[in-house]
């Protein structure tokens, strides 16, 4: 995996998380702002943190660049 992949999987990882945060919304009748920041923040750093289980920083490849000349 290179970082450019990487990236990618981080950013979707988040995203997901944060829709998850979201759906769960709909079950929630009451919630303060507070909370939903919370709700949110912990929704992505949950997904964040299961992808780096899976892909760490260490197993990705540097990747080399071709400059124009």
């Amino acid at each position: 995996m290179n970082w450019k992949a990487w990236k990618r999987g981080l950013s979707v990882a988040a995203l997901t998380g944060l829709l998850t945060a979201l759906i769960t919304l709909g079950v929630v009748e009451s919630i303060t702002w507070e909370e939903l920041a919370l709700l949110l923040a912990l929704g992505a750093a949950k997904d964040m943190l299961l992808f780096l289980k899976e892909h760490p920083v260490e197993k990705v490849h540097h990747t080399t660049f071709l400059r124009k000349l």
